[in-house]
């Protein structure tokens, strides 16, 4: 399996611009590949240890690397690539409205859960067994609407449980975006408030903080990306959540389609951010890998 990862040079000013401050650009990859499936790629899942990386894309397939640091925890590259099918269970149909997998997110004890829009619903399976048939997970009511206004910001919560909002589905009230806690027994609503005229794409939790990265698209100005913070402890039933914004950037003339996120902690103990652009298998548009740290003197962490 070929993936090339390029390092890519000159990041447009109006990114270093948009940048908070405490928010530094530690390293950007393009990613190609001459396999006929590559591209797509939404949901993102990185190791707590930086060992390795997951993605979910939107033709039902898994894609795993390992990746490389140097000793101050700036990525330096990727390898030992390999591609899968996301198994599905018995119920699940054939066709690309049973495929478009969107978010990918670690459930906090040992499992990774996959949400998929077209035909709405959640999958979990065990970091130790990623080709076995996933277990299912219980879904929130209030996803019948448009087969693409499913599930796209996903994480973990404290207590095994998970935080999800919808990319379009308008909350009660006409106020913000429907969101969820998601524990064993219920999916209990909750309102996002994301910026204007922008959509959660994709989430993750580190510690007591979870990371939103939110997205619009226009023809004349292209993809704008925001990075917000919310404290994981007011993420419950019935809140009112507006993130603190930690950056805010558009990337070049077409910009790019950010929407997977994943937080770990470095080696000097800040927070680092892995950002995914899904190029929605067009040439006019990248697959980047994007690293981030968050620095204690400025950004929240």
């Amino acid at each position: 399996m070929v993936v090339h990862a390029e390092p890519y040079s000159g990041v447009p000013a109006e990114v270093l611009a948009g940048l908070g401050d405490g928010i530094e650009i530690e390293a950007v990859f393009a990613l190609r590949s001459s396999h006929k499936s590559f591209g797509g790629l939404s949901g993102l899942w990185v190791a707590p240890d930086g060992e390795s990386l997951a993605a979910v894309s939107d033709i039902g397939q898994r894609w795993q690397a390992r990746l490389q640091h140097d000793e101050t925890g700036r990525l330096i590259g990727l390898d030992g690539w390999s591609v899968g099918d996301l198994v599905r269970r018995p119920e699940d149909g054939d066709g690309s409205r049973w495929i478009d997998a969107e978010s990918l997110s670690d459930d906090g004890q040992g499992g990774l859960i996959v949400a998929y829009e077209g035909k709405h619903r959640l999958r979990r399976w065990a970091l130790d067994s990623l080709d076995a048939v996933p277990e299912p997970v219980r879904l929130p009511h209030g996803l019948g609407g448009p087969s693409n206004s499913g599930i796209e910001a996903l994480s973990d919560l404290e207590g095994g449980r998970l935080f999800a909002v919808g990319e379009r589905v308008g909350a009660w009230g006409g106020e913000g975006l429907m969101g969820w806690v998601i524990d064993a027994t219920s999916a209990d609503d909750l309102i996002y408030i994301p910026g204007a005229g922008l959509a959660p794409t994709g989430a993750d939790r580190l510690d007591d903080r979870v990371y939103v990265v939110e997205r619009s698209f226009s023809l004349l100005g292209g993809f704008y990306t925001r990075i917000v913070s919310l404290a994981s402890d007011a993420i419950r039933p019935g809140a009112r959540l507006e993130g603190t914004q930690l950056a805010a950037f558009r990337w070049g003339r077409l910009g790019e389609n950010f929407e997977g996120i994943s937080a770990r902690r470095g080696p000097d103990g800040n927070v680092v951010l892995y950002l995914l652009a899904d190029d929605n298998f067009s040439f006019l548009q990248d697959t980047l890998l994007v690293q981030m740290s968050l620095t204690t003197t400025g950004a929240v962490n």
